[in-house]
């Protein structure tokens, strides 16, 4: 994460979201307790519009996926979606604690059908 995009406030980020949710500008600063001003003042700061637009193209690909899930058959998105849920969880194997790791693996042998001994 770049530093300036570390420099953001969690106000910063409430505002970000209840703009993403379509919020008025007068809904959001009462919601984010800042001013309409200070909204304007954020609009103009460069970390705040880059993270703005990031969450704004994390979302767009996510409807874009959610359409062509619509239109795939239903037995190869839930497919889809386990191989996502294992490559999760595998991931968690590889990175998380002892007992975090522990139980990815036995999540990942319960699916495959796998009796994981004690």
């Amino acid at each position: 994460m770049s530093r300036e995009l570390q420099q953001l406030q969690p106000r910063h980020h409430r505002v970000i979201d209840l703009m993403l949710a379509g919020a008025s500008q007068f809904d959001i600063a009462r919601d984010a307790g800042v001013t309409t001003r200070a909204i304007r003042y954020m609009l103009q700061r460069p970390a705040f519009v880059a993270e703005l637009e990031r969450r704004r193209a994390v979302r767009a690909e996510a409807l874009d996926c959610s359409a062509a899930f619509a239109r795939m058959d239903p037995a190869r998105v839930l497919d889809f979606r386990c191989m996502e849920a294992v490559e999760k969880l595998v991931a968690r194997m590889r990175d998380g604690q002892p007992a975090e790791s522990m139980k990815a693996a036995r999540t990942i042998l319960d699916i495959a059908g796998v009796r994981a001994s004690a």
